[in-house]
């Protein structure tokens, strides 16, 4: 209310100041910051990380610390899911998601960039663009089986990638795709 500036954490030769925060839309008049930290039981083990959830406003009934059994890079969290890699984007790079703040699920391997929609999840893999939708198990490939892509936005029902396929294009070649839950 005050529109002042809040320091969330500080971090100091961590590699967790490498990930990127995760910011969720506004519902019921709050909106969420996620971000990786150093677990609190394990501070010197990278194998266990916490996933810092504060709400904005900040009401600490709402604010929460989830604990993982592994390093966390770049979360991204909305109403009910949050999402994360072990590792730094590309090769080796896992991607994991948490319903309702339950045990996390292995989607995917060599993740480059991901987030969370409305009702999905969606990430980049190994050049292709693929979305799950959590509420009915379903996944999608979005990009074309010939077509190599990179992801760079999702948000709410929408997805969009860059189709990089063709090195010598002339012009950048931005698709998107409009999600909604039983799209086939």
């Amino acid at each position: 209310s005050s529109k002042e500036l809040t320091t969330l954490a500080v971090f100091k030769d961590s590699p967790f100041g490498l990930s990127q925060p995760g910011v969720s839309g506004v519902k019921n008049g709050y909106g969420y910051v996620a971000w990786a930290d150093y677990s609190s039981q394990y501070p010197d083990n990278l194998n266990f990380s916490t996933i810092s959830i504060r709400s904005i406003p900040y009401n600490a009934q709402l604010s929460e610390d989830y604990h993982v059994d592994m390093y966390v890079h770049d979360p991204v969290i909305n109403d009910r899911a949050i999402a994360w890699s072990d590792g730094d984007e590309g090769r080796g790079s896992s991607l994991y998601l948490s319903l309702d703040r339950q045990m996390p699920k292995r989607m995917s391997e060599n993740v480059s960039y991901y987030g969370l929609g409305k009702d999905f999840l969606a990430w980049c893999e190994d050049g292709a663009v693929f979305a799950y939708f959590y509420d009915t198990d379903k996944k999608l490939r979005l990009s074309r089986p010939s077509e190599l892509a990179m992801l760079t936005e999702v948000a709410d029902n929408g997805v969009l990638w860059f189709d990089i396929t063709d090195e010598r294009r002339l012009r950048d070649i931005l698709k998107f795709s409009i999600l909604h839950e039983g799209d086939d």
